[in-house]
């Protein structure tokens, strides 16, 4: 199944990467990913297109938000 994660996380050097190799880590291959900087310079958002079921993804889910760099994590399930 395909979901959608958007994560808020500061904007800092190597965040990209921490949360990149999460995924990897556990076996998701991500297959699409943007990240762009918000209103606030500090802040940016990822979002993140993976295929996977959804245990995994809420696993994952929960190791980034305990990540210090990452604000705020919604994951949305694809429905098409």
């Amino acid at each position: 199944m395909r979901h959608i994660v958007s994560v808020l996380v500061e904007n800092k050097f190597g965040v990209l990467a921490r949360i990149s190799a999460l995924f990897a880590a556990c076996g998701l291959n991500i297959n699409s990913l943007s990240v762009n900087e918000t209103e606030d310079p500090t802040i940016s958002q990822m979002t993140i297109v993976v295929n996977g079921e959804i245990s995994i993804l809420e696993q994952i889910t929960k190791q980034l938000n305990k990540l210090v760099d990452v604000i705020k994590v919604i994951n949305f399930k694809d429905k098409g």
